[in-house]
């Protein structure tokens, strides 16, 4: 999960157009990553999605700005890098709503936080805040994603509880089942359990009450939302984290019960758990600021 999270969020290496041989070339795949670069107007500052390049000596970019600032218009927060307003690979520019100035300032330090070499993994919130203005402002793109993370609901690790060995039960009990508890009363619909593998199919009345609910998201409510369901993998503590009934902390650890029992049943390997944990919290705290 670690090494998936991180490839989704690391900096695009190349543009398609500097791929020098065709060999090279069959290895361009488009992808979501953000690369952060200098646009042509002198104005701006510009994010642009671009191809993801698959070569072993990627080429990393390295920070061009001196001073990071903010200003406020009718629009809401804009970052400023160097006075040059930072855009969105559509260019527009990349705001923060006014009501949200804690997010605002939180933004402007997670640039003003960048070393030498820029680090994707360190700009969180930019990337919902980028997912939101520029994707789920377009009703098919939104409709695409609301889609996809319907079937999470089908197949949520909340709802396959096992009766051993303990440590997993009792985590089970202390995490899964007040989340379940809460959805089945806040929405009055029923979440099935089950502990066979052939799994369990959520009623249609459930799929279509909950569907409704997040359809109604702001574009970045949205944004917070899918990522934290593709972090946790699970539509039910996505979803809590987007209601704010659970921390981004309780969030994590709900998402990491069954790796937890594991632990706690052999011990924890260092270099592998802890950094997952740790990268767990980092993107859920990122989706929880967002919904503050």
């Amino acid at each position: 999960m670690y090494s998936a999270t991180r490839r989704m969020l690391t900096l695009a290496a190349l543009p398609a157009s500097t791929v020098s041989s065709p060999a090279a070339a069959r290895t361009v795949r488009p992808s979501w990553n953000l690369l952060l670069a200098r646009s042509v107007s002198t104005s701006q500052v510009r994010l642009d999605v671009t191809p993801n390049v698959t070569d072993d000596k990627k080429p990393q970019l390295k920070k061009f700005w001196r001073a990071v600032t903010l200003r406020q218009d009718e629009d809401g927060f804009q970052v400023l890098l160097d006075g040059r307003v930072v855009k969105t690979p559509q260019g527009t520019a990349l705001s923060i709503p006014k009501s949200q100035p804690m997010l605002a300032h939180l933004v402007s330090a997670e640039w003003e936080s960048q070393q030498k070499l820029l680090r994707a993994f360190s700009l969180p919130l930019t990337s919902l805040l980028v997912r939101a203005k520029d994707d789920f402002s377009d009703p098919d793109v939104r409709k695409e994603s609301i889609d996809k993370l319907m079937k999470f609901l089908q197949t949520d690790a909340t709802c396959f509880h096992e009766e051993f060995p303990e440590e997993l039960v009792r985590l089970q009990q202390a995490h899964w089942d007040p989340l379940l508890g809460w959805a089945r009363t806040h929405f009055s619909v029923a979440i099935h359990t089950t502990n066979s593998l052939l799994g369990t199919r959520q009623p249609d009345h459930t799929s279509a009450t909950l569907r409704t609910h997040i359809e109604q998201y702001s574009p970045l409510q949205l944004a917070a939302f899918e990522k934290a369901v593709l972090t946790s993998k699970s539509f039910l503590i996505g979803l809590a984290l987007t209601e704010r009934v659970m921390t981004a902390q309780q969030a994590a650890d709900a998402a990491r019960v069954e790796v937890q029992a594991q632990i706690d049943r052999w011990g924890e390997v260092e270099d592998a758990h802890d950094v997952e944990r740790e990268d767990i919290q980092r993107v859920l705290a990122a989706s929880a600021l967002v919904v503050e």
